[in-house]
């Protein structure tokens, strides 16, 4: 049976898109009010939604695109036929100083660790395999990285589809 997880917040308009992460770790969401924002799906220490914005026209489709286990680029398409490629780069580490951020053995813990231990409820990378796509964007500036442009005159985008597996994305255009 399905069951309702969690309301997110955050959109000033009707959603048009969504996608999930290959790990389910995160939920991206294309609006009318031409912004996409990025949720984490559990509660995530220290991480905040991330608004993109800056467009100009509604958002028909978003996705989130990987490689393995690693959160490559976003990309958002637009109904005037522009498509945007969203990088992050994750900020340096900062380790926390002080008594209470030490372990048992006296090292200091980092804010990477205690985002680690919050997202594997205490246990630690070895025990888990690696970190989720969520965890990869605690503190990460975002950019557009680059713009395309489908360039159809008088007819705008109307559907965008894109394989994961196959990394092709296709996009439908209200003139067929």
């Amino acid at each position: 049976p399905m069951f309702k997880h969690r309301e997110y917040t955050g959109s000033a308009n009707d959603i048009t898109s969504i996608d999930w992460s290959a790990d389910s770790s995160l939920l991206i969401a294309g609006n009318k009010d031409s912004t996409v924002r990025i949720w984490s799906l559990h509660t995530t220490k220290n991480f905040e939604p991330v608004t993109h914005s800056g467009q100009s026209s509604t958002i028909v489709g978003c996705f989130i695109v990987t490689t393995r286990e690693k959160l490559e680029f976003i990309y958002s398409i637009r109904a005037d036929g522009s498509l945007v490629r969203w990088e992050h780069e994750q900020v340096e580490e900062v380790v926390v100083t002080g008594d209470e951020s030490d372990d048992e053995e006296g090292h200091g813990n980092t804010t990477e660790d205690k985002n680690l231990d919050f997202f594997t409820d205490g246990q630690n990378e070895a025990n888990t395999g690696g970190k989720s796509l969520a965890h990869q964007i605690v503190a990460a500036k975002w950019r557009c990285a680059s713009r395309f442009y489908f360039n159809q005159d008088q007819t705008f985008v109307s559907s965008t589809s894109y394989s994961h597996q196959g990394k092709v994305l296709a996009v439908g255009f209200a003139s067929g």
